[in-house]
């Protein structure tokens, strides 16, 4: 059984007393970049020059501690997609390869039907909110990596969540509007808060835009009050 206190990679030197310059050779030959030569290199003389297994697992679990940290520290982009998937049942795996594709931190997915939670999409967690009718209903799925919970409403075809994890929090509000369903967007302002993201199908007609109907007009915007 190995011990994770003894000095493991003594014998390596027996065996060969530079092996670090041989994979430096390697290295070069395989044409890999300097920067990448220099971080292997130090890697090495990690493992190479640690007394033990453990310590030089300990090490490195520090050196990820530490770059997690500053990663939290700074501000990282974050994606978010929003899909009328009209029946999530048919439409699950376009809705993972969106998200790999795009590495979404979140997804809001309009109009998902009623089996939706027979479709789990791997590594999110899902927040589902009914619809007025059988194609309806709204899903936000949130990354596992990040702390979400949802916001209890009256409101059909529409979803509230708060998200925890980031910089700030943020509450990102799904909405899917059918035309026979007539809505106020004033319903959801009592659940606008600072730093909102509010996204979803509305069915909304554009007079701007010469749009007479109300088909398939999908909107998003950020709020900050």
């Amino acid at each position: 059984m190995l011990n994770p206190n003894a000095s493991a990679f003594a014998y390596t030197y027996n065996i060969d007393p530079n092996p670090i310059a041989k994979i430096d050779e390697r290295l070069l030959t395989c044409k890999v970049s300097e920067k990448d030569r220099k971080e292997i290199h130090r890697l090495l003389t990690e493992w190479y020059t640690s007394p033990t297994l453990n310590s030089i697992l300990t090490k490195w679990e520090e050196h990820n501690e530490n770059r997690m940290n500053k990663v939290n520290k700074h501000d990282v982009p974050m994606t978010f997609v929003l899909y009328n998937v009209h029946g999530l049942g048919s439409r699950s795996l376009e809705v993972i390869e969106l998200i790999n594709k795009v590495e979404a931190s979140f997804i809001i997915c309009t109009e998902v039907g009623e089996i939706w939670d027979k479709h789990p999409i791997p590594d999110y967690n899902m927040f589902y909110e009914k619809g007025t009718n059988k194609n309806g209903g709204v899903v936000i799925a949130v990354g596992k990596h990040l702390k979400a919970t949802k916001v209890e409403t009256n409101m059909e075809n529409t979803v509230v969540i708060d998200i925890f994890g980031l910089n700030e929090p943020l509450r990102v509000i799904g909405i899917y509007w059918p035309d026979s369903q007539k809505r106020d967007i004033n319903e959801i302002s009592n659940f606008v808060t600072n730093n909102t993201i509010i996204a979803g199908d509305f069915n909304a007609s554009v007079r701007q835009c010469n749009s007479p109907t109300t088909e398939g007009v999908r909107v998003g915007v950020r709020v900050r009050v």
